[in-house]
């Protein structure tokens, strides 16, 4: 495990120095900004490739701290069988504007 370590560490130093040299090197200024990302995201891959032995994708799905069953269990304890009850459906509303970021209007308010 300390070898891992390391070689994160060493990945996060080194951080800045590579945006700088893809930035300077391979991204040409007629690209969109989702080539440009796109650019970043396989260049990182090849990088941590070289370093980890896999993907940073790869890599968040062996260490997900969500398992599908905890999702289940989650799911389950937050269903209800109030599915008319229009106090409930309105609290849904607002967090889903909360959620999106608008918070200048709530529904009880309407």
């Amino acid at each position: 495990m300390l070898g891992w370590n390391i070689r994160r560490n060493l990945s996060n130093i080194n951080y800045r120095i590579h945006i700088d040299a893809i930035k300077e090197n391979l991204i040409p200024p007629e690209l969109t900004k989702q080539q440009v990302n796109l650019i970043y995201a396989s260049e990182a891959d090849i990088l941590n490739m070289a370093l980890f032995g896999k993907t940073a994708k790869d890599w968040r799905m062996e260490r997900s701290l969500v398992k599908d069953v905890e999702i289940k269990v989650l799911l389950k304890s937050a269903l209800t069988d109030q599915i008319d009850d229009r106090a409930l459906f309105m609290k849904g509303i607002d967090v889903s504007y909360f959620y999106e970021g608008y918070s200048q209007f709530r529904t009880e308010e309407l």
